[in-house]
């Protein structure tokens, strides 16, 4: 089968670029075709642009992109399935086979920005927050795969950080004083980015659903989550508990430091059996992406 994969260009701050360029990969490997086709803007302001350069691109992906002139890669738009993420406002592409991706609820990434349907879009989501009764649930914990990372205890720490992210579309936030801010842009390489968590002892963040939570957990740093919007604490520790089996994420309710050796005993249990979990779940992706695909096929005719 063909894929199109509407996409930002990859960026390793953002679930959404993450997921779409690797159910792109997947797919490739899977001895399919997709390729990304990256978008600009929202709504009806969104442009639409195919590249080459590989900044804009994950460097150990497979992207299909065997195209002579702009011809043969509209030939192919149209004769693909189109995988549009939840921000794309109808079918621009004017594809007769969409795939809807829910990476976060309709109309919140960009508030007032609906996706109008058509009446034979199949549904794909990231989790049962986004969508109550979608067709299939894709989760790429597999780039999130954690590896046997030996980190210092947080009583061990002296950095904190703060992140912002899609927490300013929700309320204001400003960044904790005295701690360093890590936002899409900074740090610049992966390298320096890991190594700041592996001495940070608390993120404190005001976007719920990133991955920057996930990066933090793995590489021994708190989240602090400051602000649950656009859900709720309830729904967000769910997400969390999927993972861990249950263990809830320590909150920090003082820096007393009988309080810090609680925070990471409960933290460490914590942290233990989440890496666990997105093990386990990263295990199984490539099933989970043949039985969406097998789904998809079916669902088209």
């Amino acid at each position: 089968m063909k894929f199109t994969i509407a996409a930002r260009t990859y960026n390793p701050k953002s679930n959404g670029a993450i997921a779409l360029h690797k159910l792109a990969d997947s797919i490739n490997r899977l001895g399919h075709q997709a390729c990304a086709l990256f978008f600009l803007g929202h709504g009806k302001e969104t442009t639409w642009h195919y590249s080459v350069d590989p900044n804009h691109f994950h460097p150990d992906f497979i992207y299909y992109n065997k195209f002579k002139n702009s011809k043969e890669l509209e030939n192919f738009i149209l004769d693909s399935v189109v995988v549009y993420p939840e921000i794309i406002t109808g079918n621009p592409l004017n594809s007769p086979k969409v795939v809807r991706y829910l990476l976060n609820r309709e109309g919140f990434i960009k508030k007032g920005v609906p996706i109008n349907p058509g009446e034979s879009d199949f549904f794909l989501s990231w989790s049962y927050l986004y969508h109550d009764e979608p067709n299939h649930i894709l989760r790429f914990d597999d780039e999130f795969l954690f590896t046997d990372v030996k980190v210092l205890p947080i009583s061990n720490r002296q950095i904190d950080c703060s992140y912002i992210g899609k927490g300013s579309k929700y309320g204001t936030c400003m960044p904790m004083p005295n701690t360093i801010e890590i936002t899409r842009t900074w740090p610049q390489n992966k390298s320096d980015y890991e190594d700041l968590l592996k001495k940070t002892r608390f993120l404190y963040t005001w976007d719920s659903a990133t991955a920057v939570i996930a990066d933090a957990i793995n590489f021994g740093a708190l989240p602090i989550i400051m602000q649950y919007a656009p859900f709720d604490k309830i729904s967000i520790n769910k997400e969390l508990e999927f993972y861990s089996k249950g263990h809830k994420l320590p909150n920090l309710s003082t820096h007393d430091i009988n309080e810090i050796k609680i925070l990471e005993r409960d933290f460490e249990i914590f942290r233990s059996n989440y890496i666990e979990g997105v093990n386990n779940s990263a295990s199984k992706i490539m099933k989970n992406i043949d039985d969406l695909i097998d789904k998809i096929n079916k669902h088209f005719g």
